[in-house]
């Protein structure tokens, strides 16, 4: 893959991330470093807002290395082998598990209450059914008694 190429996937990965709860100003230089597609890349976050831009950084919080692979695996919250000069990663690496983790409970709590709901439904159905079953037949166990009372006087 061509160093244009991975770039582009990066950054569409970069700019689905959510930094909004992010104050302050942190650049972060990625070096990808493959005999395919060598090149370099920085991630800027600055008060809320996250942009990737395929030039390097040089007054950089970080500096990421790593090839082009591991770089999209790190990007999608998934583990990946990088090496870290400097100390503020921790900063990337929060809005990036914060934004994976928006996005997968989601899907699993609308499962569940649809779930719930139905099974709910479908108990309280049950439960009806034979209550008006039993009503019915005390009634007319009772007009039958009744009945049979007039009939013996």
């Amino acid at each position: 893959m061509a160093y244009h190429e991975s770039f582009e996937k990066i950054a569409a990965q970069v700019n689905g991330l959510d930094a909004s709860k992010v104050e302050g100003h942190f650049a972060f230089q990625f070096n990808i470093i493959s005999e395919e597609d060598a090149g370099i890349f920085y991630v800027e976050i600055n008060d809320g807002k996250i942009i990737a831009m395929p030039y390097d950084y040089q007054d950089n919080d970080a500096v990421v290395s790593a090839t082009s692979e591991e770089i999209i695996k790190y990007f999608n919250n998934e583990s990946a082998n990088y090496e870290v000069m400097g100390d503020k990663l921790d900063v990337l690496t929060a809005v990036v598990v914060n934004s994976a983790n928006k996005k997968k409970p989601a899907a699993k709590k609308t499962a569940t209450k649809k779930a719930s709901t139905t099974k709910k439904a479908a108990k309280d159905a049950a439960d009806e059914k034979p209550a008006k079953k039993t009503a019915t037949k005390k009634t007319a166990a009772k007009k039958t008694t009744k009945k049979d009372e007039a009939k013996a006087k």
